[in-house]
C-alpha cells in the first residue's frame, strides 16, 4: 500500500530489542520517503537502508540528500545500491551520509 505496516514494524522492533534495528531498503517502495522516515523515527528504528527510492543511490542522490537532511540526528540515513569504489566520492559529498551499504 506504499506505507509502512505500523503494527508490524513496532513488533518486529520489540522483538528485536536490545539490539539496534535497520529497515531494510523496502522504505524505497514507499509512497512518500519523507512520510516513511518520520513512521521510522517514530518507532524508534536506528537506521534505514535506502537508494533514495531510485535503482542506484547515483539515482536516487538528491533524494538522500533530503532524507539525511530530514533525519537529523534521530535516524541515519544508510545509503545502498550500486556503491562502488569509483562512485563513493560522489555519493558522501552529494548526500552527507555518514555511513554506507
Amino acid at each position: 500500500e506504499g506505507r509502512v505496516d505500523m503494527a508490524l514494524a513496532a513488533d518486529l522492533v520489540a522483538l528485536s530489542r536490545p539490539l539496534p534495528v535497520t529497515f531494510h531498503r523496502a522504505f524505497d517502495m514507499a509512497a512518500s520517503l519523507a512520510e516513511a522516515l518520520e513512521d521510522l523515527v517514530q518507532l524508534g528504528i536506528e537506521r534505514v537502508l535506502t537508494s533514495g527510492g531510485q535503482s542506484t543511490c547515483l539515482e536516487g542522490l538528491p533524494m538522500l540528500a533530503g532524507l539525511v537532511k530530514q533525519a537529523k540526528d534521530r535516524i541515519i540515513i544508510v545509503p545502498g545500491g550500486g556503491i562502488r569504489e569509483s562512485n563513493l566520492n560522489r555519493i558522501l559529498s552529494g548526500s552527507q551520509a555518514t555511513e554506507f551499504h
